[in-house]
């Protein structure tokens, strides 16, 4: 695996997009990410195996000695897996309102070019996740340019303008915020409900 990609498609992605167009395979991007989620998990688990033992403590000494481990595992083999399912699910959302767009690109080419960037993205983020406020801040901005190279890819995929690949990302998570929202909303009117309603109880017992 040619990990100079990973960093040609973070600092000269149009050419780097350009280029890798006709490589793209479901396979090869799998790998992409796979390995992405690997190095992942392996960060983070280290981080919770570490972070974990401060509550040792509370647990028996049987169950203390394997904490540790045991989440590192899980965090070693379940990130990669998460990873290729949820970017398999991701990519096919896009592709849906890619073509929904005008789209003229396949489904393996878009998650291929997705795979190759998202991969270091995906790494990059988990380290500075764990740096406070500096860290955070610089994952906002971090998150900002993946958008801007996700609508570069779509716009190389499809063959479309700027705006339909903005369009392609935007609307997804302008319904997504917008079902949140509605949620929220009924929760609060259960509970306002559920408010109301005892304060009634209360006002028949005194």
């Amino acid at each position: 695996m040619n990990f100079n990609l990973w960093i040609d498609s973070l600092t000269k992605p149009i050419p780097t997009f350009k280029k890798e167009k006709k490589n793209a395979t479901l396979g090869e991007g799998a790998l992409h990410i796979a390995v992405a989620g690997l190095i992942s998990g392996f960060i983070s688990g280290i981080y919770q195996m570490f972070f974990g033992a401060a509550f040792a403590s509370y647990l028996s000494p049987f169950a203390s000695a394997f904490a540790g481990p045991m989440i590192f595992l899980a965090s070693l083999i379940l990130t990669p897996i998460m990873a290729v399912i949820g970017w398999l699910i991701l990519s096919g959302i896009l592709y849906i309102f890619a073509m929904l767009f005008g789209g003229k690109g396949s489904y393996t080419t878009q998650s291929y070019l997705y795979a190759i960037y998202y991969a270091p993205l995906s790494i990059i983020s988990s380290i500075l996740v764990l740096i406070p406020i500096a860290g955070w801040i610089l994952s906002f901005v971090l998150m900002i340019y993946g958008l801007y190279l996700l609508t570069m890819a779509l716009k190389e995929v499809h063959n479309y303008t700027t705006g339909r690949a903005l369009l392609t990302w935007l609307v997804p998570v302008g319904i997504v915020v917008l079902i949140l929202f509605v949620l929220v909303g009924i929760a609060f009117m259960f509970l306002m409900g559920a408010f109301i309603g005892s304060g009634s109880m209360s006002g028949m017992f005194f």
